[in-house]
């Protein structure tokens, strides 16, 4: 993740931002269930945000498909490189 000159290289912004994002989810949903007893879902962001919530959803979903990708290639060239 480090270049040689130990400056952080784009891919190492972007993984620490997709692990601030995760967290902050899986907290947001910790406080909700702990204050109101059950997480909260699809009607309630629905209400709140409107149209907006569809797009945001593609958004979240598109960043989990992308995250799963370079974490499966990475996976992938590190079997072939054991293997070899």
């Amino acid at each position: 993740m480090l270049n040689d000159n130990k400056k952080w290289t784009l891919a190492t912004y972007f993984w620490m931002g997709l692990v601030v994002w995760f967290c902050a989810n899986l907290l947001s949903q910790a406080v909700f269930m702990g204050k109101f007893g059950e997480p909260y879902g699809k009607e309630l962001l629905n209400q709140g945000l409107g149209p907006m919530y569809w797009g945001l959803i593609v958004i979240e979903l598109s960043i989990y498909l992308f995250g799963i990708y370079v974490l499966g290639s990475k996976l992938k060239q590190k079997n072939l490189s054991i293997m070899s």
